[in-house]
């Protein structure tokens, strides 16, 4: 146990990353919301994601870069910003989002389309089958993941969960 939680362990957080194609990603500022579906390529545990920047979820990043998404099982916060064009990461990233999203690619040539790159904070997999208390999680930014104060399953809620009390 780290952190009061089981360890997901980055090599199993990546896999479930990549083999899910869609995220509902959730930004906020200013006195709004988003929470939008958007195609998703990883590079490790790093996310890819196109967007035209006039869209409610690039205006709320521009406020504020904090994001969450839903990925398959996983809860995953992070940190978004703009991939500047032309350089290596960008020229790898795009080869993998387009790789994965082949009838995507012609939508970079819009004028005003983005290419957003997702830090991650912090990753939980959710365990459907121990109960929605019994999750692991992989903490990248450990001030940021105390500042949550996320409620740690008892050992009592999880055998209840399990219908083991």
């Amino acid at each position: 146990m780290k952190n009061g939680f089981r360890e997901l362990g980055e090599a199993e957080a990546v896999a479930m990353i990549g083999a899910e194609s869609l995220a509902s990603l959730a930004s906020a500022g200013a006195g709004l919301v988003d929470n939008a579906l958007v195609c998703v390529a990883n590079l490790g545990l790093r996310l890819y994601f196109g967007a035209l920047g006039v869209t409610l979820k690039c205006r709320l990043i521009a406020k504020s870069s904090l994001v969450a998404l839903a990925i398959g099982n996983l809860q995953y916060h992070g940190r978004a910003s703009i991939v500047p064009s032309g350089g290596g990461e960008y020229t790898q990233a795009r080869r993998t989002y387009d790789s994965k999203f082949p009838s995507l690619a012609w939508m970079f040539g819009l004028e005003g389309n983005r290419l957003y790159r997702v830090e991650p904070l912090a990753i939980w997999r959710y365990d459907s089958e121990g109960g929605s208390l019994d999750r692991a999680v992989l903490v990248r930014d450990v001030e940021y993941f105390a500042s949550l104060n996320p409620h740690r399953a008892t050992e009592a809620e999880l055998r209840s969960a399990r219908g083991k009390a």
